[in-house]
């Protein structure tokens, strides 16, 4: 039984516009994992820093690696095409957060599901500069069950 998901947060909501503003200040023109997860750690208001915290990652080493990585990607044309695209691994990361959201039960797309989509990647420069700050997919999805668990606790305490 496939089951629709409402929405983005209003969170993810400013880090997808955050994207396009990252990706037009490299003068790039497709989104890559990349592009989003810098979105995701420099954008983040609450989730990801959160999560980035609890699990001791360097935040200005990820920003510095991506900064790095995207720096050396290349430009786009000079052609007067303003368009953007969406990489192929783009594409599937999307696909993957749909089932991420579906597997943990949530009704609303946010930033945790994009950084554990991002994290079942292979071999990609996003999952490799994730890796060298101690992220990995089963750390980052028991930190968002331990945090959700906390959040619950501290409500039915008040």
């Amino acid at each position: 039984m496939k089951r629709e998901i409402d929405h983005f947060t209003m969170e993810l909501q400013e880090e997808s516009l955050y994207v396009d503003e990252i990706t037009r200040r490299y003068n790039h023109n497709q989104i890559d994992t990349e592009h989003i997860l810098l979105a995701l750690v420099e954008k983040s208001q609450e989730t990801i820093s959160q999560l980035l915290k609890t699990l001791n990652a360097d935040t200005q080493s990820l920003v510095n690696q991506l900064t790095d990585v995207l720096s050396k990607s290349p430009r786009a044309s000079a052609i007067k095409d303003t368009r953007i695209y969406i990489t192929p691994r783009t594409k599937r990361i999307f696909l993957l957060v749909n089932e991420i959201v579906i597997n943990l039960n949530d009704k609303n797309i946010s930033s945790e599901h994009f950084l554990l989509a991002i994290l079942t990647e292979r071999n990609t420069p996003a999952t490799r500069i994730l890796a060298s700050v101690g992220l990995t997919y089963d750390r980052v999805y028991s930190a968002i069950i331990e945090l959700r668990k906390n959040q619950s606790s501290s409500i039915e305490n008040q």
